[in-house]
């Protein structure tokens, strides 16, 4: 029952960890693209990352 509670644990965290990673690369874009030519392509190539975040790919089973 121990090891239930801690492999779920774990899985909840992994999914915090990934989904956090997600929104931080969100908003991390939107702040970019209000800046200049520069800064708008670099919040492109952020969103791109922050869309390839997928938790399936690390945690199949979750």
């Amino acid at each position: 029952m121990d090891m239930m509670v801690a492999i779920i644990a774990v899985a909840v965290m992994a999914l915090g960890y990934f989904a956090g990673t997600q929104h931080y690369l969100d908003a991390r874009a939107d702040k970019l693209a209000k800046g200049g030519t520069l800064d708008r392509r670099n919040a492109k190539e952020i969103r791109e990352l922050a869309d390839k975040v997928d938790p399936n790919r690390y945690y199949p089973s979750i």
